[in-house]
């Protein structure tokens, strides 16, 4: 039977209107965990043609919350702070 924290984080949480507004898909989620990918369109460029730090973090943001939510947690992120090492080719 499926633990039912990690069935609402797959479907309910992992298809936030916003998530999937942008194009972020659920890999993979178990207690704690998620994977999650996204296509980056030309529109998720920045003017040097690399992804933009916008749609880096929205990735970020939407993996916390299926992974909290999947323990059971009903959360919200408050802070995200993010040192990018590298630029992210398209």
């Amino acid at each position: 039977m499926d633990d039912p924290n990690i069935a609402f984080a797959r479907e309910i949480v992992a298809k936030d209107p916003m998530a999937s507004f942008l194009g972020i898909r659920l890999e993979e989620v178990r207690r704690a965990y998620s994977r999650l990918s996204v296509e980056i369109r030309p529109e998720y460029l920045n003017a040097h043609n690399r992804a933009h730090g916008m749609i880096l973090s929205s990735l970020i943001d939407q993996a916390a919350a299926v992974a909290a939510n999947s323990m059971g947690y009903d959360v919200l992120l408050v802070e995200l702070k993010i040192n990018y090492l590298s630029a992210a080719a398209p």
